[in-house]
């Protein structure tokens, strides 16, 4: 199975950078109420579109790896339509679908969890233990993180009303742990993949 190898080696890569905080900074601008504006620099930590991005690129890569198994389990003689079956009974891998889908065609026609979720908006929180310095000068704000492995970032799930139904990097955990039982399931001794560390092992 070396194209599935290498799927799950680019999964592993991604979901490492979405759990890597350290990165050049960004910059962003308020405007306020009475018309006043500021500029906040953080520096040190990867922006909230970076995360975006990553978050996007982990769903994608995870929902395509449907057309590897298919191709596999016609291989071995199995029913493809087993896959089908499981992602009808895996609220993650469904909800998982959606986002991929509206990320590749900005628009979807139908909703496998029958919530058409949208990515919320990144945000980051660094808590105070973990600054370094802040230097307020003027309109500008500069915040510089010493451990940025200790900010939190976070972009929930919302459905058609709004509403959260999720978190989108648990959820897309729970997606990956998905494709692990079923692997299990389907090709037992074939696949080893321990997502809790995101490694792939292949036995012979």
């Amino acid at each position: 199975m070396p194209d599935l190898q290498l799927k799950f080696e680019r999964l592993k890569r991604i979901k490492q950078e979405c759990k890597q905080n350290k990165g050049k900074g960004f910059k962003q601008k308020y405007e306020h109420d009475d018309g006043s504006k500021t500029e906040h620099v953080v520096k040190n930590i990867k922006s909230p579109e970076q995360y975006e991005d990553q978050i996007a690129n982990l769903a994608v890569n995870l929902w395509s790896l449907k057309d590897y198994l298919v191709a596999e389990l016609k291989v071995i003689g199995k029913d493809p339509q087993v896959v089908e079956k499981y992602v009808n009974s895996c609220p993650s891998l469904q909800l998982c679908a959606d986002i991929a889908n509206t990320e590749k065609h900005k628009k979807l026609h139908n909703s496998r969890s029958e919530k058409w979720p949208v990515l919320g908006r990144a945000r980051v929180v660094v808590p105070g233990h973990s600054v370094n310095e802040l230097i307020f000068q003027g309109p500008k704000v500069t915040t510089s993180v010493r451990t940025p492995e200790s900010a939190e970032y976070k972009i929930d799930i919302l459905d058609k009303e709004g509403r959260i139904v999720g978190d989108a990097e648990q959820t897309l955990d729970r997606a990956l742990d998905s494709w692990e039982r079923f692997f299990n399931q389907n090709f037992p001794g074939r696949l080893n993949i321990q997502t809790a560390n995101a490694s792939v092992l292949l036995e012979d």
